[in-house]
């Protein structure tokens, strides 16, 4: 359960920075309809990751793990971006 708690952090963090209006990966979320279901999917997703972690480790503990699993992938994702524009530029 641990690791689908922390698969469900990271989708938790996808579905927050395409709700960004900065972003770039997914022109389709530019919506002010789909920002908001993408907003109200992340908290959904992020309330699920730390009560299917919890069930395997206690809350603290498994929010914590939770939380360090969503900022990497927070980190993670403008990297990714700034990679494919560079990759589709050439």
């Amino acid at each position: 359960m641990m690791l689908t708690g922390i698969v469900a952090a990271c989708l938790a963090a996808v579905c927050l920075y395409l709700a960004s209006p900065h972003q770039s990966l997914w022109s389709a979320a530019q919506t002010q309809l789909r920002r908001r279901l993408l907003r109200a999917s992340a908290t959904v997703a992020a309330v699920a990751s730390v009560w299917l972690a919890s069930l395997e480790c206690g809350v603290a503990c498994a929010f914590f793990i939770v939380l360090s699993a969503f900022m990497l992938a927070l980190v993670a994702l403008p990297y990714m971006d700034a990679w494919r524009k560079v990759s589709h530029a050439r």
